[in-house]
């Protein structure tokens, strides 16, 4: 293993961290608020769209985490990489994932013996929204082991057969009826986003993207209008798919969403070339995203009991207000855990400010 080395920057990462933490955000808003508001069919549907097409979060903070990777270490892993990520990644997940945990336990009266069993489902089964960790930490096991191999291959023979492997699991998935197990529909539509076949072209396409990311910024460059154009048909696709009731779910680990989370990515690369220097509040919400991803829906839990007391809130100031929470509420307590020996530990350490020199 070589010494942990210098890290370099890549400037699109702040903006494109930030885009797909506002995106998460944006999504888990709309749901509260659908659940708050009476809504018609017809006045629902395009809300359900504007989550479909916010879609690319998830996937896009899984892509990111693969490309500084890439990146920082291209000879190999560094001394400490995995207890490094343990400790700052694996441990918030357990802390807060235990919180909700605990949440539920005292808000539904929950017997003790169901506690413990909701407990295992969050943890060991991420059935709750910080299920993404669990994936990024495959993907490090993907990279310690994998990393010297996929360097020496052609990048589009791996990514080839990594497109495969990926679009045959989850058109299983998305297309094929649960059958022949007791509990078979949490098995098709939960788990089933666990394991890293779901998210194999991802892990490939970010290993390449962090390796070569000079190469990867001309070729986005002179393709600039074919993934303009791409984006927009991808967007159209799922909501086609959606309207014409092919694939209904809104979900990251739709079969359509892959192409789609690539081509956003793309042009958020595109557009964060060209942001220098990062605006102060998107460098803020980057530094903070971990604990905004993490923390949000907590906030708008709390919220909600407060709301459910009170109600005569207009649905607009209810939907701006939870967004606002969403963002500065874990951001807030993000800051004041990191001002403690074990904040980082807990609900994750604040990532790193851009400066000029990142520019």
């Amino acid at each position: 293993m070589m010494s942990e080395s210098k890290k370099t920057f890549i400037n699109e990462i702040f903006l494109i961290r930030a885009v797909a933490c506002i995106a998460v955000v944006v999504i888990h808003t709309l749901t509260v608020t659908i659940m708050n508001y009476e809504f018609s069919p017809q006045k629902e549907a395009p809300v359900r769209y504007v989550q479909l097409l916010l879609m690319f979060a998830t996937p896009t903070f899984i892509l990111i985490s693969e490309i500084l990777i890439s990146h920082s270490y291209r000879n190999g892993t560094p001394n400490g990489f995995l207890k490094k990520r343990i400790k700052y990644i694996l441990l918030p997940y357990l802390f807060v994932g235990t919180i909700y945990a605990l949440y539920d336990f005292y808000i539904y009266s929950m017997p003790f013996l169901d506690f413990l069993l909701h407990l295992k489902d969050i943890l060991l089964l991420g059935r709750w929204h910080g299920y993404f960790i669990l994936i990024i930490m495959q993907f490090y096991f993907l990279h310690m082991f994998f990393q010297r191999y996929l360097s020496k291959a052609s990048p589009l023979l791996i990514l080839f057969i990594a497109a495969i492997i990926n679009f045959t699991y989850l058109g299983i998935v998305n297309f094929v009826e649960p059958f022949g197990l007791s509990n078979a529909s949490y098995i098709w539509y939960d788990f089933s986003r666990i394991p890293f076949f779901g998210w194999l072209i991802y892990f490939t396409a970010a290993f390449y993207i962090g390796k070569d990311i000079e190469r990867f910024r001309g070729v986005i460059s002179k393709l600039r209008y074919v993934i303009l154009l791409g984006v927009l048909l991808l967007g159209m696709v799922l909501i086609y798919l959606r309207s014409e009731k092919i694939l209904t779910s809104i979900s990251s680990n739709r079969v359509d969403v892959i192409a789609y989370t690539i081509f956003v990515l793309f042009i958020l690369f595109m557009i964060g070339d060209k942001l220098k220097p990062v605006p102060r509040v998107i460098g803020i919400i980057s530094q903070f995203s971990f604990g905004i991803y993490l923390l949000h829906p907590l906030f708008f839990q709390v919220l909600n009991l407060y709301y459910s007391k009170s109600g005569g809130v207009s649905l607009m100031t209810y939907g701006f207000t939870t967004f606002l929470i969403g963002i500065i509420g874990p951001i807030v307590v993000t800051y004041l855990f990191n001002l403690t020996p074990l904040g980082a530990f807990t609900v994750g350490k604040i990532g790193v400010k851009p400066t000029r020199s990142n520019n």
